[in-house]
């Protein structure tokens, strides 16, 4: 997976280290990290590892946003550009998502991705999914 050199300080395994370096929670983290997060891991999901998977995915979405998604060789940077796309419409990352879904199903990189689009804030277009968040797309 690419990433971009300045963040590559982000901690990308599973270990939650606490305020002090110790054993704990995670902090909560800033809305940018989530939506840099987010960013990450559509990237790295399988379907978008490949350009024409890609374009499929930017192609079935609401023709507005496909013309507004900036497109690359590079996942990360066409999933940068898709990502802001949908969160610059009503309802773009919810379409996203969707759409991402039929194509992964119900894999651990996109629940991880559905994850990642719930803990945005409201003010940055947090989703809210009708399906694929293994909770039938109602909140908890």
């Amino acid at each position: 997976m690419s990433t971009i050199p300045m963040r590559t300080n982000v901690v990308t395994d599973t270990a939650h280290p606490g305020p002090r370096g110790g054993a704990g929670p995670p902090a909560a983290p800033a809305p940018g990290d989530v939506l840099f997060r987010l960013v990450e891991a559509v990237a790295a999901l399988p379907a978008f590892q490949r350009r024409d998977t890609r374009e499929l995915v930017t192609g079935s979405l609401r023709p507005d946003i496909a013309m507004a998604a900036r497109q690359d060789e590079r996942p990360l940077i066409a999933a940068l550009g898709l990502v802001q796309a949908c969160l610059d419409r009503e309802s773009g990352l919810r379409e996203l998502l969707e759409t991402l879904h039929l194509v992964e199903g119900d894999s651990e990189p996109m629940r991880r991705v559905v994850e990642l689009a719930l803990a945005l804030p409201p003010e940055r277009g947090r989703a809210e999914p009708r399906g694929g968040d293994g909770n039938g797309g109602e909140r908890p």
